[in-house]
């Protein structure tokens, strides 16, 4: 999908949770022009949303400027200030870059000096004094915050919520019960948040925080309070999950999904007793005969090889952390069954399989096919190439679903569906307003899943660029960025390229937006 309004929202929500009081050694001037950066900021988002990218992104410059300028000489407290900005403009950077925008580097000043313990602080009323903060390294939200929160507040204010504070994600941690901030990024002991965990008050129960938990708390708040994951309304529950996949052994991660697994089949098919079958690289549940779950996993594990050497994933290197899971099943309708109860939407009638890749669920589900309807090794490369680019980052969907279909067409091209998927091709442009309208979201899902297809085709014709960005993306560069820097454009000015082609290929009138 292309960036567009949801990215908008958590660029924006990044913001206004972002915007805690200043602290008490900043000046009225300085303060001014916080409040300014602050403006500009949700002013360049208003601007992004209607596609006036430039004027947007003269805007993020600006602020980043200011915020550099003062950041010059600041002390603990306006450096820590200037600090909780930055995430909206680093993802003001993310968007604005996917757009063409150029922007200067970011450079993030410095919150708290990690590793330098400050003095002892001022005792709360009727409490002992409190200790210096600890010295250490830089602590995680994902990592480690939410964890705790998710275990030790979990039942009244992550998951259930009691009274008028809510923290189901890192924005509602940071607005407070009704827009009262009670995070004061580095100032621990100016936040209301462990004031009450200081005095005993929080958590309530039996559960209690320990004395290590707390010290990772204060630490978290004195570092800037920042959030390191990609979306600060990420549900907490969820954003520990992944953090914990991280960093699971690969056999404890098989385990786990081997669980979560069984779980899911009966959240799917609680009448239907599965078959189950382990490979090397996957678990395999379904509603199969034991001898057909065979086969799917001997097919599946023939493909890995060839979908590695395609995707040029170095020698030695699995495609998947854990094994992967593969939901079979011979029924359509059960396979419609499974999309109901477990993903809670309705499977389109063309899909013969899908794939989901979370981090935390990695799988793919799968319809056995009929006499030569199509070819369940083709079907197979294309869901486990899909699961397998999703995972490498903040994959947008029409890249890992393009990766998909690629797949099969180079490792299945006489395969009646990658034919019908060539032959829909004009029919798909002929149905765009704009090159990008299936990055966008603006097609049905069966003609913008045929312009994806053909759309990566042409991006790995050149398949030195095409490994570049793959590389680029598993080293960690956000997508955006990456695809920018090596095609010279956005997706958007790429397509505009393609559809020509395309067009003239397919025979069709006139290109997308001409």
């Amino acid at each position: 999908m292309r960036y567009g309004m949801p990215n908008l929202l958590v660029f924006l929500a990044t913001v206004l949770s972002a915007s805690a009081p200043c602290g008490a050694d900043v000046t009225p001037e300085q303060r001014r022009q916080l409040s300014q950066s602050r403006d500009q900021i949700v002013e360049a988002g208003r601007l992004y949303q209607q596609r006036q990218y430039r004027q947007s992104g003269e805007l993020v410059a600006q602020v980043q400027a200011r915020l550099e300028e003062l950041a010059q000489g600041g002390d603990r407290e306006l450096l820590n200030t200037i600090a909780v900005l930055y995430p909206s403009l680093e993802k003001a950077h993310a968007l604005l870059e996917l757009e063409g925008v150029d922007l200067p580097p970011l450079k993030t000043p410095g919150a708290t000096p990690v590793g330098v313990a400050t003095p002892p602080r001022p005792a709360l009323p009727g409490r002992p004094p409190l200790p210096p903060e600890p010295a250490a390294g830089t602590v995680s939200f994902a990592g480690q915050v939410a964890p705790v929160l998710v275990a030790k507040c979990g039942g009244c204010h992550v998951t259930a919520a009691r009274g008028d504070f809510r923290m189901e994600n890192y924005a509602a941690l940071m607005s407070g019960p009704d827009g009262r901030a009670v995070v004061a990024p580095g100032r621990p002991e100016d936040s209301r948040f462990m004031q009450l965990i200081d005095e005993g008050d929080m958590p309530r129960g039996d559960v209690k925080l320990t004395a290590a938990e707390v010290t990772l708390l204060r630490q978290w708040i004195a570092q800037g309070a920042r959030f390191d994951g990609t979306d600060p309304r990420q549900p907490l529950a969820q954003l520990a999950a992944r953090a914990a996949v991280l960093t699971a052994t690969p056999e404890q991660l098989s385990a786990d999904r081997v669980q979560r697994a069984g779980e899911i089949w009966r959240l799917g098919m609680p009448d239907i007793s599965p078959q189950t079958l382990d490979t090397d690289n996957f678990h395999l549940v379904g509603s199969v005969s034991a001898e057909q779950l065979s086969e799917v996993g001997r097919l599946a594990e023939a493909q890995l090889p060839k979908i590695a050497a395609l995707l040029r994933v170095s020698q030695g290197q699995p495609l998947f952390k854990g094994r992967m899971t593969l939901f079979v099943f011979d029924q359509r309708y059960d396979y419609g069954e499974f999309g109901q109860m477990v993903e809670k939407r309705e499977i389109p009638k063309h899909w013969p399989g899908h794939w989901k890749n979370d981090t935390v669920d990695v799988y793919a589900a799968l319809l056995l096919p009929r006499a030569d309807a199509y070819g369940l090794d083709v079907l197979l490369a294309q869901q486990v190439a899909s699961a397998y680019v999703a995972g490498l980052g903040d994959v947008p969907g029409w890249l890992a679903d393009g990766v998909g279909r690629a797949a099969a067409a180079r490792l299945g091209g006489s395969d009646p569906r990658v034919q019908q998927w060539q032959q829909r091709l004009g029919t798909a442009l002929a149905a765009m307003s704009s090159p990008d309208d299936f990055m966008a979201g603006k097609l049905p899902p069966e003609l913008a899943e045929v312009a994806a297809f053909s759309f990566v085709l042409h991006l790995m014709g050149d398949a030195r660029l095409f490994q570049q960005l793959l590389e680029a993306v598993r080293s960690g560069e956000a997508v955006a960025a990456a695809f920018t820097r090596l095609y010279r454009g956005t997706p958007a000015q790429v397509a505009a390229a393609w559809a020509v082609r395309a067009a003239r290929k397919s025979g069709t009138s006139r290109p997308p937006g001409r």
